[in-house]
């Protein structure tokens, strides 16, 4: 169920899974748009392949979804305000490893924690955008969609669209994005109609594309230092983290568990492809 925390001083939505007696602690991290009402197919079909045997927690990221912070957070602000998550679930399950996964961003966050919390048990990076974001197929169309000038043109056009009946907004995100179900309900729900939510996904995504270049030494050496408690999963389709992030990854760290998915999984995986992601996330598991 949703359920509004406060973390780091901002009000978040925490998407929560509790179960009688588990063994583990999950706590998924987002990618951006990062609502957790996108991931609930796949961590539901994940907890019944697990066999309701974690406690898992989903964090949206701070300021998307109905709760706006005061200002959009930078990227190290919202990697502090996981960091602050991480401490809230050790203290509140200290007798169980805490696992933490991350889709796209929520990958590079994943690390960037990894590196300041090493006692986490394991890392998992599905679709992971790690490095050279701006340079990926993907990275090439969307930058100039983030610039600050450009968002703020887009901006009141998303306005306009908020303001349609809801059976228009509807039939207008299906036509554009193929979404249905639970994806539509979120675009249309958490993404779209809190104008503010589009605002702060643009500022990230800017962020994003300017800071996510090189993959930064200190990360290299949190590959390098925990490689065997580390799985990536990759798509042979993804224009974020083309076969050649991969390739490169299985060459300078050989010990870390990457993955080439065998399907033509999209990067936005839970519009279409939650359980068979949830069955490639399992596998990790055992």
């Amino acid at each position: 169920m949703e359920q509004e925390w406060k973390i780091h001083g901002h009000p978040t939505s925490v998407f929560v899974i509790e179960n009688r007696n588990p063994s583990k602690t999950l706590l998924f991290v987002p990618g951006n748009p990062g609502l957790s009402q996108y991931y609930h197919d796949y961590l539901l079909e994940l907890d019944k392949l697990t066999n309701h045997s974690l406690q898992i927690y989903c964090i949206s990221q701070a300021g998307h979804d109905h709760r706006p912070t005061k200002h959009p957070l930078t990227l190290e602000q919202q990697i502090q305000h996981k960091i602050a998550m991480v401490d809230i679930l050790y203290a509140k399950h200290p007798e169980l490893p805490l696992i933490i996964a991350g889709h796209s961003l929520g990958s590079y966050m994943s690390l960037e924690i990894l590196h300041r919390r090493p006692q986490i048990s394991k890392m998992i990076g599905l679709f992971p955008t790690l490095h050279s974001m701006r340079d990926t197929p993907r990275g090439q169309q969307i930058k100039y969609l983030a610039h600050p000038y450009i968002r703020m043109c887009v901006l009141p056009f998303v306005t306009l669209l908020t303001r349609l009946p809801r059976t228009l907004l509807e039939l207008i995100v299906i036509q554009a994005t193929g979404q249905k179900g639970l994806a539509l309900k979120a675009t249309v729900d958490h993404l779209l109609v809190p104008y503010h939510t589009v605002s702060h996904a643009l500022f990230l995504a800017h962020l994003e594309m300017e800071h996510i270049r090189r993959l930064p030494l200190h990360l290299q050496q949190t590959l390098d230092e925990h490689q065997q408690k580390i799985y990536l999963t990759y798509s042979p389709i993804d224009g974020w983290c083309p076969i050649e992030h991969y390739k490169q990854m299985k060459t300078a760290f050989p010990d870390v568990n990457a993955y080439m998915c065998d399907e033509l999984v999209p990067h936005a995986f839970v519009e279409h492809h939650s359980k068979r992601v949830a069955e490639l996330t399992h596998s990790h598991f055992e």
